[in-house]
């Protein structure tokens, strides 16, 4: 997997095989994910799945992080041939994803901070 903190950054739509993990640590972004737009504010949590069109663009004083993991690797991990995660704890469903959202910010605080 490749893990990378984000400060004030901006990216134009693109899309990757990867799954993206992205997660808001301070300020907010307005994240489009193929025809939707999503307001993320401190601790939202979204999943981008493989090949998805997307873009964000971040507030001044943002800071956020960034997981990639491969979408085959993870599907030989899990032995499953379809892996698809439905998480975005802006639109109100945190439940969905609250589990994976807590070991995200585990992985951040006690690895890298």
């Amino acid at each position: 997997f490749k893990f990378s903190f984000l400060v004030n950054e901006f990216e134009s739509t693109h899309m990757h095989t990867d799954i993206e993990f992205f997660y808001v640590i301070e300020g907010n972004a307005v994240f489009t994910l193929e025809d939707k737009e999503y307001h993320l504010y401190k601790e939202d949590f979204l999943v981008v799945n493989a090949d998805k069109n997307h873009s964000y663009e971040t507030s001044d004083k943002f800071l956020g992080a960034r997981m990639h993991i491969s979408y085959s690797e993870l599907c030989s991990l899990v032995r499953h041939g379809m892996v698809f995660f439905w998480c975005n704890s802006s639109t109100g469903n945190t439940e969905a994803c609250d589990e994976l959202r807590e070991l995200f910010k585990k992985i951040i605080y006690e690895e890298f901070i």
